[in-house]
């Protein structure tokens, strides 16, 4: 999902805590909870029950906070799926 997170703007932004989330598909990094770019080897594996488990966890406070504005084209959701 896109997210509208212009309320958070101050966490987005440039020099905001999670500026490397916006612009971009942060799944894999909300599922991990890092703020740094994987590694070629790290982005190479699949995400694990517990990453898919705290990836449902920002799901479902990013919906209750900010709005869906679409959906990412060519995305698989098999690839996140509890």
């Amino acid at each position: 999902l896109v997210f509208n997170v212009w309320k958070g703007r101050n966490f987005y932004g440039p020099g905001g805590e999670y500026h490397l989330f916006a612009g971009r598909d942060a799944t894999r990094l909300l599922a991990k909870t890092i703020v740094r770019e994987e590694t070629d080897e790290e982005a190479s594996k699949p995400l694990n029950i517990g990453e898919r488990a705290a990836l449902a966890g920002w799901m479902f406070t990013l919906k209750n906070k900010y709005e869906v504005v679409g959906k990412l084209q060519d995305f698989d959701p098999s690839s996140t799926a509890m």
